[in-house]
């Protein structure tokens, strides 16, 4: 089962960029200080990512981003775009498959938010309206690896895609 929130269920945006800002932060600090930076910022809770299509250019802010295994996880997707647009986790190498069965709905997949029925759908937002926006709250899956997330409004899984790397700490 897809779960989501729709409006006024996220943290607010500013305490999301504040989060991401330091992750990216942690990034630009040698190697050693950058991973201890990070655990320092995962320790204060659940991983939360922001994601935000880049106004009128089809595509997400982040390309790819990195989340512990088996831990859990909140994606809030804020559309601050002038169009709709809707994310979905996809299972690996399905990316392809779920976009093009999301443009086969057709006029008709307006109703479902060009969600196809497939399992390989694993999570998803609703579409949503510009403004609007939504949270996903599950734990990552225990096996490590390259889950692909995209926009199937159609036209859009051609570009607008990026992908999740669950990683399992060693030892």
């Amino acid at each position: 089962m897809r779960r989501h929130c729709l409006r006024n269920c996220a943290p607010p945006p500013s305490a999301l960029d504040a989060l991401k800002l330091g992750d990216e932060l942690a990034g630009l600090l040698p190697k050693e200080e950058g991973e201890h930076a990070r655990s320092m910022l995962k320790s204060l809770g659940v991983s939360v990512i922001l994601i935000r299509p880049i106004r009128d250019q089809m595509l997400f802010d982040r390309k790819q981003f990195s989340v512990e295994a088996g831990k859990p996880v909140e994606i809030v997707f804020d559309n601050v775009d002038i169009m709709p647009h809707n994310l979905a986790i996809t299972a690996p190498g399905a990316m392809m498959e779920v976009g093009q069965l999301a443009e086969k709905l057709g006029p008709a997949g307006e109703k479902v938010g060009f969600l196809p029925e497939t399992p390989k759908i694993l999570w998803a937002t609703p579409l949503l309206l510009p403004g609007q926006n939504a949270k996903l709250q599950f734990t990552a899956p225990s096996k490590p690896g390259a889950y692909p997330y995209v926009c199937t409004f159609p036209g859009h899984y051609l570009v607008m895609n990026g992908i999740i790397r669950w990683w399992r700490r060693a030892g």
